[in-house]
């Protein structure tokens, strides 16, 4: 009995070690050819980095249509501070595209404000094609923020980067297809 179990382990073992050696011996490659193991390529150049493209028209406003986004964004302002649910708002007006933002009386009820201020925006005003409401404190007061600069004068082109990344943290909400 002894001399069956010892056969079984020497079996065992040698089975064991040429598995091991014949799973690990090296692979038999062609030797490269020493003329063409290295090829320079020509320095590539980076591509320049591209910009995003803004969300907003990016052409420079003349003085009278600055003017013109100004009072209409204070008339949307004037108009979504009257929506029930609504403390406060800003608005920024940059071509066909408004910003809202909203300061809720009651957020329980935070979709059906932003449904009814987006209604009211988009019946205010021919020219808009999309509206991005938003009731997070945070874009709220960025929002807030971007219209008094732009009151003051400053041009929206120089709040673009903030415009697109409020657009990219809302709903989108077109008024035409």
């Amino acid at each position: 009995m002894h001399a069956k179990k010892l056969i079984c382990i020497l079996t065992g073992i040698f089975l064991l070690v040429s598995a091991i050696f014949i799973g690990c011996a090296p692979a038999k490659k062609p030797t490269p050819n020493q003329t063409n193991y290295f090829v320079p390529t020509p320095a590539r150049k980076a591509p320049a980095p591209t910009p995003a493209a803004p969300l907003g028209p990016a052409t420079k406003k003349t003085p009278t249509e600055k003017s013109k986004d100004v009072a209409r964004a204070n008339k949307i302002t004037q108009k979504v501070d009257a929506v029930s649910g609504v403390k406060k708002c800003a608005a920024v007006v940059s071509g066909n595209t408004v910003y809202v933002g909203v300061d809720l009386e009651d957020r329980t009820k935070k979709e059906a404000t932003e449904i009814k201020v987006f209604s009211q925006v988009a019946a205010m005003d021919p020219l808009i094609n999309t509206v991005y409401v938003t009731s997070d404190p945070d874009l709220f007061q960025r929002l807030s923020k971007i219209s008094d600069g732009i009151a003051k004068g400053k041009p929206v082109q120089d709040y673009q980067k903030d415009l697109n990344e409020i657009a990219t943290s809302t709903k989108t909400r077109k008024t035409t297809p």
